[in-house]
């Protein structure tokens, strides 16, 4: 390993077209240039003999010349010219040239790269070069172009100087200097041409000063060892002399463990361990590392995320036992009473088999919008209009955007049209039956959501829970429904179709009514509406619009006939 402490440092000086040189008075007004930066490697000075690398400051090492890979003093240059021109003109580079200042005198590095010369590489697209007709890499050579283009990287070209071997004195362990230049002109390509000048020669120059190193490694130390994995030695550079230094120190900081270390491996080794034991299998005992003592640190929790049970641990099995189960009891035959397992709140819902819902599909509705047999029976239970989607539901016609044939009749359309089909047929059906409370609240609720409301999420949920409902579900307290043919465990809330589907023992599976049943509809309100028979062809809904475009009018749609 060299002595010498590897260092580079660099210079970079931007030219705005004028570095060096003297202009006339509307230089100043210009933002036309270029930048150069300036990078060079490290020379070393190459010795020949050990006698000339002795190093009196320390006994214990015997440095050596290094004759296998110091022979050299080359060193390795490059600089890179970037088009930073303010106008976003092209700029033209003409020449360049790399000039290392050592003790033998200035050594040259010039295009077109030809042997030691300087080898020229574009860095990108936005920067050409004329072909020197070599082969690579030295393909490239001058004059080269770099562009700048509002929002791209600019153009840039590297001249790399193929390997200087500078001179360099024996006494010489210090700085040598480097310097790169080149020229260009501007080729004026940019909007803005004023003071633009294609004949004016530009200059860049910028500066790289190399450490030079002495090319001496430091040879084998003095070797220090007695025996003993567990203390450390080293040479004293003042002496030569072997010393114990450090040993080894064996503690983990924790009062529970007693450790030593074995002078074999040099590994600190724990001798003596702490046992801990309460004979409660419920807890976790372990030794306090500050103390020493034994501390009950963990005990065993019990916890079915179940809030309506009660759990205990045994401390001879150390499992965990349910003590208490929440009963819930309204003593009302039309309810499902259960324990919500999220709060331990007893929960009542409408069991459905105390009322008779009416519900038909969009599909029933629209079939009936016309004189069938003898009697619209959609715009008969629209009577002086229904509230759908913030909007008033009026008539049977059609292109009317107050039509519920319009509404229902939609078979595309965004998420807000599809809510309209579904809350549409919903309205129609609560205002000829006698709809639940949970009905009632999911229609308040979707209602809402279709008028004011655009999250997907929101509107899907809604449409689905209406579809299900339409078609003969039951809706739950939360707003969901439960498809028809589905009940719910009275305990255990799941849904189920059979007992077997909760489990058995104490919890059964209830099923809920269909209110899809067609007898049903002969409502002792409205007996002229118990249907004489399949509908007729649906007319009117074959006349509706269907297309993406919606005939009514949602918030933020417009009114589209």
């Amino acid at each position: 390993m060299s002595m010498a402490t590897q260092r580079c440092k660099q210079a970079l000086i931007l030219s705005v077209g004028i570095a060096g040189l003297i202009f006339s008075g509307l230089a100043f007004a210009q933002q036309h240039g270029a930048a150069i930066t300036k990078n060079c490697g490290d020379p070393v000075r190459a010795c020949e003999t050990n006698a000339e690398c002795s190093d009196d400051t320390d006994l214990c090492t015997n440095e050596v010349c290094d004759t296998t890979t110091n022979t050299t003093t080359t060193t390795f240059c490059s600089f890179i010219v970037t088009n930073f021109d303010g106008f976003f003109d092209t700029l033209r580079i003409d020449t360049a040239q790399d000039i290392l200042a050592t003790a033998g005198g200035n050594e040259f590095s010039d295009v077109p790269g030809v042997g030691t010369g300087l080898r020229v590489v574009p860095l990108n697209q936005y920067a050409t070069c004329a072909s020197s007709g070599l082969p690579a890499p030295k393909q490239w050579t001058l004059p080269c172009e770099i562009q700048r283009l509002v929002g791209l990287e600019p153009g840039a070209v590297e001249f790399i100087a193929e390997g200087f071997n500078p001179t360099i004195a024996d006494a010489l362990v210090g700085e040598v200097s480097d310097q790169a230049t080149a020229t260009y002109v501007d080729l004026c390509t940019g909007a803005n041409t004023t003071n633009c000048n294609q004949t004016r020669i530009n200059t860049l120059q910028a500066s790289s000063f190399q450490e030079v190193e002495d090319g001496c490694d430091v040879g084998p130390p003095t070797t220090c060892d007695d025996s003993d994995a567990c203390t450390q030695e080293a040479c004293n550079p003042s002496t030569g002399q072997c010393e114990t230094s450090n040993t080894v120190t064996c503690d983990d900081s924790n009062a529970c463990t007693t450790e030593s270390c074995n002078p074999g491996t040099g590994q600190c080794e724990t001798t003596n361990t702490t046992t801990c034991d309460d004979s409660n299998a419920c807890t976790t005992e372990s030794c306090n590392p500050s103390s020493g003592q034994c501390e009950t640190t963990n005990t065993t929790t019990c916890d079915d995320s179940d809030a309506c049970t009660t759990e205990s641990c045994n401390p001879g099995s150390g499992l965990c036992e349910t003590t208490s189960t929440v009963t819930c009891d309204d003593s009302d035959v039309c309810t499902d009473d259960f324990c919500d397992p999220t709060t331990g709140l007893c929960d009542y819902v409408d069991n459905g088999t105390c009322g008779e819902e009416i519900c038909r599909t969009p599909g029933f509705w629209g079939a009936r919008g016309g004189n069938e047999k003898g009697v619209n029976i959609t715009l008969a239970v629209i009577g002086d209009g229904l509230d759908v989607c913030g909007q008033q539901i009026t008539n049977t016609d059609v292109n009317d955007p107050e039509s519920a044939i319009e509404a229902i009749c939609i078979n595309k359309g965004d998420a807000q049209a599809k809510l309209m089909r579904h809350l549409t047929a919903a309205s129609l059906n609560c205002e000829l039956g006698a709809c639940n409370a949970n009905t009632e609240a999911l229609l308040t609720y979707c209602n809402g959501i279709c008028a004011d409301n655009d999250n997907a999420g929101e509107l899907s949920f809604c449409s689905d829970s209406l579809d299900c409902w339409n078609n003969g579900g039951h809706v739950m307290g939360d707003l969901t429904c439960v498809p028809a043919g589905v009940g719910i465990c009275a305990l255990s809330g799941f849904t189920c179709e059979t007992n077997d589907d909760c489990d058995g023992g104490p919890d059964t599976c209830t099923m809920y009514a269909d209110c899809h049943d067609d007898t049903s509809l002969c409502d002792s309100n409205f007996p002229e509406f118990c249907p004489p028979g399949p509908a007729s062809s649906p007319k009117k809904c074959n006349e509706a619009r269907k297309e993406t475009g919606y005939i009514f009018d949602l918030p933020d749609a417009g009114y589209n006939p």
